[in-house]
């Protein structure tokens, strides 16, 4: 969860320290600033995990579902986009070492691991 919401904040783009966990596509898809430039700061930013399941197939295969809630704010403190919302990333482990290999957003319900 920490990577995934330095992914999410970060103003430093695409570096090494998010690519040993995701592509570069997969950080844009999730990075704040390269959907709203003039992003400042977050009035908030809340990750929770709410499911894991390991794929049926494939051991090294893990999903992982979260919630978000997001508030972001230009430097003037209004009020830019923000919401709450589900994803599911789909991690890969190997070497006991974890990498996003596909973002499904928005996630709906019937998506959900039960």
């Amino acid at each position: 969860m920490p990577i995934i919401k330095y992914a999410i904040t970060t103003k430093n783009g695409y570096d090494e320290k998010i690519s040993p966990y995701m592509s570069e596509k997969i950080f844009k898809d999730l990075n704040q600033k390269v959907h709203y430039p003039k992003l400042d700061h977050f009035g908030t930013i809340k990750l929770t995990e709410l499911h894991q399941k390991q794929d049926e197939n494939d051991s090294r295969i893990i999903y992982v579902d979260i919630r978000y809630i997001k508030s972001l704010e230009d430097k003037h403190n209004n009020h830019i986009s923000g919401g709450q919302g589900y994803q599911q990333f789909t991690v890969l482990i190997k070497n006991n070492d974890w990498y996003i290999i596909n973002l499904v957003e928005p996630l709906t319900s019937y998506q959900f691991w039960k």
